[in-house]
């Protein structure tokens, strides 16, 4: 007896869908989007990247491309020449850093571990002042 496949037969074509995803990443897009416009889950794009090499390749192609996009886009907006398929455009800059730290896993410089302690030395004269009475200290902060 022949051995059941279990699901849909796949949609992935070979000659189209790794070119297009590069092709859409340049735009900006980003995998879960590809998937809603190709109408298939975004798991599927994950399943055809394990079992085709090409498309596992173009999807590291589409993401350098798409993080590419984003910096342009970031760049042109702090000059104010944000441009969207040839229009100006005005880039909600708080927005943008929202939605790049997300996608990309960006980080600012205060993104920092704070699950482990942090060793801090007093200067001397910082242990001086930790030995004064609250009456003497708030004296010397409010002259």
């Amino acid at each position: 007896m022949a051995k059941r496949k279990n699901g849909r037969p796949s949609t992935y074509k070979p000659d189209f869908h790794p070119d297009d995803f590069v092709a859409l990443s340049k735009e900006g897009k980003v995998a879960k989007q590809i998937a809603a416009i190709w109408d298939i889950n975004v798991d599927t794009l994950y399943e055809w990247a394990k079992k085709h090499p090409r498309f596992s390749e173009a999807m590291r192609q589409g993401r350098v491309a798409c993080e590419a996009w984003y910096i342009e886009l970031g760049q042109m907006a702090m000059v104010g020449k944000a441009t969207y398929k040839g229009q100006p455009v005005k880039v909600n800059l708080g927005y943008y850093a929202w939605l790049t730290r997300n996608l990309f896993k960006w980080s600012r410089p205060d993104d920092r571990d704070v699950s482990q302690p942090v060793q801090v030395e007093q200067s001397p004269e910082t242990k001086k002042l930790e030995q004064l009475p609250d009456d003497k200290l708030t004296d010397i902060i409010i002259k």
